[in-house]
């Protein structure tokens, strides 16, 4: 009887706690099959035991195994909601696991708790009651941007898993993250193939030999074995494995590791709280008696979420206080009725989970505008030996550091980190790419014939071999002097036009093109341009043509119509000061009104030459010597200018402007095959019939001197060649257009390209660019370019202004002196006594004397 009693309250109290605890429910789905899974199952039966001990809360956790299985995870999902009354689920590594069970989730308005790395951005939206607890891709490439731009490396590979929403998360942040860095290109694997050989041999062709992985580690494991195989894990090459990879290097083989030696990885690091030790101890006493046969390591960062997560669901529970009430819906699928349990306190539930805010074994578990935040610091490792090597960390705000602690490091380059370990062995860091010379010379496309000879000629060597040679060639070598690596070449001539090379597509065929090949935006659909090395611009040429045809008017030239005007009128204002002062010491400035006139305008201009009259005031004096000395600098620069215009050819002024071309339906010349044809009829507005195409830089000068054409448009570099041969006989003239100068080709995506540059930057800041372009003008007689036809032109008043105002106030001044002080002193002439000068009135008026001396006295000494 008493035993009877002893079961029966024994089923009663079972009874009672099932049904106390029923409403708090948890349902685990997990991948039994990969150690992270089972660490998981460990780390959160933990969890309950503590939270039961600690709360009394009564937990209980339902697990299921997945296998990894979408649709085993949708039943367990469906077993746990409907019969285990679960009010969270928790699990779930991959996206195709979480997508089934978080639509099942959110019909049931039950939260689901998801482990999985990477989810597409609108998951959340369509599944309010999906939880990712993963960190958010943008930080996690930004890390693996600032590795890349620490080794300037300029050219990536994406190699990404090819499931739905990996091209929709990572390609875009790295894609942003990595600025001026390209992403060469992109190779999805899929987990269902047997073999990556055709992807790893294409990768393995092309240049680019940096390489990006953001795999499960199941689908990395495979790669980088094959990889191994293919001989692609040796020197020059660099690989990157994202966090989804590198967090699960504890639990991978031997193997495994043997395969991914040099790799360098990018995993979340979380700072280990006070309890994380006693967990751990407690940990693997447990996990080592639920799986004696493996061996005894750490767990994983997984397991320290999945403990956290327990927790965060308890805390919940507690705030919102879950009851047992449920409420069964019948929905309708596609495949028949699904019933399942909604919870009423599923909002509330979803909700207290998303403030959660405490700190766990991982740190802080917290969650930022409803998104999971758990991750402030990226660690850096690479994979030497059985293992890996920490090397550092990566902080959003501080960059790279060598601990947490001083985050003493570079913010910008992670070279301070210690030396890293690459594949192949060696210490020296990979340059990133292969040049195309690792197995063949470089492919240079050269034109057979270019329009300036002087820039590109080609002719056959003794062993049958091309040869090149001109200034564009010269500029070609120079900028391989300049590159760390040797580039042996092989010309290969064309017979086309530069358009129509390119035009056709086959820059493919070839790794440069070295020639006076015009950078337009036109062509950038077809090729790539490096930086221009010569100056850009186009300029008019025409031939010189005198417009000096009346040479008897030559001397008015010098003078512009208002300088003669204004040095007219300043040289009358200056006769008349010094007549105005003069006249009351001398006869010849009295008398008639024509007479004085006449006085005053030969006193007015023969001080241009000569100080004229005898001058008896010191004012009128100090007035002429600075108009003298005003007249000795314009008489100079009317000889230096005369002289100009008389040894200078001047152009047609009829022809120096696009204007006046196009009125008069000139006929103008440019390169054939140039976009400067193109330019002429867009921009400047030329009819296609008036524009001549010219193959020969000597016909240019031919068609100028003959009349053909009545201008050449030409590229600045070209002009300046052609002027150098025949600078007496052409000219340039008018303003410079604005288009691009000549570079060098490239076809899509070539990795040469932004060394190329540097280095023709390199040469321009030398100097030695500047001195290969005046050795190609050496060659001529004509060492500098013709005169501008706007070089020489009249003077005009806006030249000498300071001049004309200074002597015009000097001589107002001397007025003005003269106006106000000595004018009623006039009849005391410096010089003459009163006696003397009635002396001579009276020799004057008997007739004594010669006419000299009768000349010599004044009418006011009468």
């Amino acid at each position: 009887m008493q035993k009877a009693l002893d079961i029966f309250v024994i089923c009663f109290l079972l009874l009672f706690g099932v049904l106390s605890v029923e409403g708090h429910s948890v349902g685990a789905i997990l991948n039994y099959g990969s150690r992270s899974g089972r660490e998981e199952k460990v780390a959160m039966e933990t969890a309950i035991e503590d939270i039961n001990n600690l709360t009394n809360q009564g937990l209980v956790l339902h697990t299921m195994d997945s296998s990894g299985d979408p649709l085993l995870a949708a039943s367990a999902a469906m077993t746990m909601i409907n019969e285990h009354h679960a009010k969270a689920l928790i699990g779930l590594a991959t996206w195709q696991e979480a997508s089934f069970v978080a639509e099942l989730g959110t019909r049931a308005q039950v939260p689901v708790l998801s482990f999985i790395g990477t989810y597409p951005p609108a998951a959340t939206g369509r599944c309010p009651f999906l939880v990712p607890l993963a960190h958010s891709q943008v930080l996690q490439v930004k890390a693996i941007a600032a590795i890349i731009r620490s080794w300037s490396w300029k050219k990536v590979s994406l190699i990404y898993e090819d499931v739905e929403y990996t091209a929709t998360t990572i390609i875009p942040y790295l894609a942003d993250a990595l600025g001026d860095t390209d992403i060469y290109s992109r190779v999805a694997l899929s987990s269902y193939e047997s073999s990556f050989s055709e992807e790893l041999e294409m990768l393995r062709c092309r240049q680019s030999r940096v390489f990006v992985i953001h795999t499960s580690i199941q689908l990395a494991t495979r790669l980088f074995a094959e990889a191994y195989k293919n001989g692609m894990m040796s020197d020059g090459y660099v690989w990157i494995t994202t966090d989804a990879i590198t967090s699960k290097l504890d639990h991978v083989n031997s193997s495994v590791i043997t395969s991914m030696q040099g790799v360098l990885g990018v995993k979340n690091y979380f700072k280990p709280s006070a309890q994380t030790s006693d967990f751990i101890k407690r940990f693997q006493r447990r996990y080592h008696s639920e799986y004696p046969k493996e061996k005894r390591r750490e767990p994983q960062v997984s397991s320290f979420t999945a403990y956290d997560t327990i927790w965060a669901i308890a805390k919940a529970m507690n705030k919102t206080n879950v009851s047992e009430e449920l409420k069964k819906v019948q929905n309708n699928s596609v495949n028949g009725p699904l019933f399942v349990e909604i919870s009423k306190e599923g909002w509330s539930l979803l909700d207290g989970i998303k403030r959660s805010n405490f700190t766990g074994l991982n740190g802080e578990f917290i969650f930022k505008d409803g998104k999971f935040s758990l991750v402030n610091a990226f660690q850096i490792v690479n994979v030497v030996g059985k293992s890996y090597r920490e090397l550092g960390f990566w902080l959003p705000d501080c960059g790279f550091s060598k601990n947490l602690e001083s985050k003493d490091g570079n913010e910008t380059s992670m070279k301070n980190l210690g030396q890293v370990y690459w594949p192949g062995g060696p210490w020296s860091v990979p340059k990133g790419w292969v040049s195309p010379t690792s197995n063949k010379p470089l492919k240079v496309a050269v034109p057979a014939k270019a329009v300036f000879p002087e820039f590109v000629t080609v002719k056959k060597g003794s062993d049958n071999k091309t040869l090149a040679e001109g200034f564009s060639i010269n500029v070609f070598k120079k900028v391989l002097e300049q590159l760390s690596y040797p580039l042996p070449d092989d010309f290969i001539p064309f017979n086309c036009s530069y358009d129509s090379f390119l035009e056709d597509d086959q820059m493919q065929n070839y790794d440069i093109l070295v020639g006076d090949t015009s950078i337009s935006s036109g062509r950038y659909n077809f090729v790539e341009f490096s930086q221009p090395y010569t100056a850009s611009g186009l300029v008019l040429v025409v031939p010189v043509k005198s417009d000096l045809t009346d040479k008897a008017w030559i001397f008015l030239k010098p003078f512009r119509g208002s300088m003669w005007a204004l040095t007219a009128i300043v040289s009358i204002y200056n006769g008349m000061v010094v007549w105005m002062i003069e006249r009351s010491c001398n006869m010849d400035f009295r008398g008639s009104f024509w007479n004085q006139s006449a006085a005053l305008f030969w006193l007015s201009f023969t001080t241009l030459l000569s100080p004229g009259e005898k001058l008896h005031s010191n004012l009128s004096r100090l007035a002429m010597v600075v108009w003298l000395f005003a007249a000795l600098v314009l008489t100079s620069n009317y000889t230096a200018t005369l002289s100009s215009m008389l040894t200078v050819h001047r152009l047609e002024p009829s022809l120096v402007n696009v204007d006046s071309l196009k009125s008069s339906n000139a006929v103008v010349g440019c390169n054939n095959g140039s976009v400067v044809g193109k330019y002429l009829e867009t921009a400047l507005g030329f009819q296609h019939k008036n524009i001549k195409l010219f193959s020969s830089g000597d016909d240019y000068y031919q068609a100028l001197k003959n009349g053909s054409i009545q201008a050449a448009f030409l590229r600045t570099p070209y002009a300046n060649l052609l002027l150098s041969k025949y600078c007496t006989e052409l000219i340039s003239t008018g303003p410079i257009f604005h288009v691009g100068g000549l570079g060098f080709v490239f076809p899509k995506g070539s990795l040469l390209l932004s060394d190329f540059s540097e280095a023709i930057l390199k040469i321009f800041e030398n100097g030695k660019l500047e001195e290969l372009e005046k050795a190609m003008r050496a060659n001529y007689s004509c060492s500098g370019v013709g005169v501008n036809a706007t070089d020489v032109d009249g003077l005009s008043p806006e030249n000498f202004w300071g001049l004309f105002l200074v002597t015009v106030g000097i001589s107002t001044i001397a007025l003005v002196v003269y106006g106000l002080c000595l004018h009623k002193n006039e009849l005391k002439c410096p010089g003459k006594s009163t006696e003397e000068a009635k002396n001579k009135a009276v020799e004057f008026v008997s007739g004594a004397g010669d006419d000299k001396q009768r000349n010599e006295v004044h009418p006011n000494e009468w």
